[in-house]
């Protein structure tokens, strides 16, 4: 008796998978495709790019704002010192008018 041996290849189904169920919105499809990876990292690279300049975009207007609330801040405590001062001048001068008053 001689016996057989099957030259075919059996194939074993892979798993289904239902993609629309997929809530991640940074899922990345690779496919062999050389051109459309190369297209994927290029986007990739553009948007981390793109984070990076609005990052830095924010940190300038942080540090601006911080330098103009810094200049208000200034200028109000300029304005209180010189309504202080104003504030002291009135009250010595009532005070001299009133010694005057007394003394006629």
């Amino acid at each position: 008796m001689s016996t057989q041996q099957s030259t075919s290849q059996q194939t074993v189904p892979a798993p289904s998978c239902d993609w629309s169920q997929v809530t991640d919105k940074n899922l990345e499809v690779h496919t062999g495709n050389s051109e459309g990876m190369e297209r994927a990292k290029e986007a990739k690279k553009s948007q981390q790019e793109v984070a990076k300049r609005e990052h830095r975009v924010e940190a300038c207007h942080q540090k601006a704002e911080e330098a103009c609330l810094a200049r208000e801040r200034k200028e109000w405590e300029e304005q209180e010192r010189w309504q202080q001062e104003e504030w002291e001048k009135q009250e010595h001068e009532e005070h001299e008018r009133q010694d005057w008053e007394e003394q006629e």
